[in-house]
């Protein structure tokens, strides 16, 4: 199986952080774990809201979330693992794709088209139905893409 290359959105780590229940947190700790074991990757754009995001979890002090916040940490260092983008490296998305990008949204698209991802993981369902599939890019829902990638069924 080809390893895939995964933009995943900031419902991550709102996940990872607790902020939508135990389950949920459980699903995302899963998540790392089976990209850990996989030849997949993920992609972060330094200075986006989700490095932002990732960086105010690693500076949490809760045992559990410092636990999350390593294995996250993980992922991110190891090169295998993670492609790091510079912010300023995303440039601007073309017309057509500004028009059906919801502005909160294009450093997501961008992010995915100039790693040339796989995938781009969402909970917002309008980025899912307004944008569809990105020069190749499948746009997927969290719950869809979590039941499919650890091979079960995970919290809605």
């Amino acid at each position: 199986m080809a390893s895939l290359c995964l933009v995943l959105d900031e419902w991550l780590l709102n996940d990872l952080h607790g902020n939508n229940g135990r389950q949920r947190q459980v699903d995302a700790s899963d998540l790392l774990d089976s990209i850990r074991q996989k030849c997949d990757r993920i992609v972060v754009a330094s200075g986006s809201p989700w490095a932002a995001k990732a960086y105010e979890l690693m500076k949490r002090s809760e045992p559990i979330l410092r636990a999350l916040s390593r294995q996250l940490r993980a992922l991110l260092v190891n090169v295998h693992k993670c492609v790091k983008l510079d912010e300023a490296d995303l440039g601007v998305l073309d017309e057509d794709l500004r028009q059906r990008v919801p502005p909160d949204d294009q450093y997501l698209v961008l992010t995915a088209l100039v790693a040339r991802a796989d995938v781009i993981v969402t909970t917002d369902t309008k980025l899912i139905t307004m944008v569809g599939p990105v020069r190749g890019i499948r746009i997927i829902g969290r719950t869809e893409f979590l039941e499919q990638y650890l091979g079960r069924l995970v919290s809605e």
